[in-house]
């Protein structure tokens, strides 16, 4: 899966990670995890946008940095812990890329972790896809948002509409 438009400075490299979560559990995962080859800044430079916008531009990538073997989602331009593995499990993909470890992930923004009940809603009338965590429900909009998240359609739970619809609207996620 393609994630960004600056292939470039992105390399694939296969590895054994350890992940940690905020609830103190952990795992070991392998895949071929895309590693950013040149820092924020770097990229900042290349592409010619403020560095604020080259973080919200990386909402929905999930990430490692050294030293912390937490996985982080960043969101709304934070970088969000995944509290638990059964929040992972419950969210995103077993083949979702892990980016990292890299000190570039640090200058992300840390935000409050993810809610341990986060789950994926889906409404029985309308098919929207929304994320609930935080007490709030965040817009999934469409297919390329859900891949970009790296979410798992078919862990939603399809709900009412007036049910999903009483719950505190978030933004859009994009």
């Amino acid at each position: 899966m393609t994630r960004y438009l600056i292939p470039t400075l992105l390399v694939c490299v296969s590895s054994i990670m350890d992940v940690a979560y905020a609830d103190g559990t952990d795992t070991h995962v392998t895949s071929a995890n895309p590693v950013p080859s040149a820092n924020l800044n770097q990229l900042q430079r290349s592409v010619g946008t403020k560095p604020e916008d080259v973080i919200t531009s990386m909402d929905g990538l999930l990430v490692q940095i050294p030293g912390d073997p937490s996985v982080y989602l960043i969101m709304e331009g934070k970088r969000r812990a995944v509290p638990n593995p059964a929040t992972y499990a419950r969210l995103f993909n077993s083949d979702c890329k892990i980016w990292g470890p890299d000190p570039s992930w640090a200058i992300v923004d840390a935000g409050q972790p993810l809610d341990c009940n986060a789950l994926l809603v889906v409404g029985q009338s309308s098919g929207a896809v929304y994320l609930l965590t935080d007490g709030d429900r965040y817009w999934v909009p469409n297919e390329a948002i859900l891949a970009k998240y790296c979410f798992n359609a078919s862990q939603a739970i399809a709900l009412p509409d007036e049910y999903i619809d009483q719950i505190s609207a978030g933004l859009c996620l994009d």
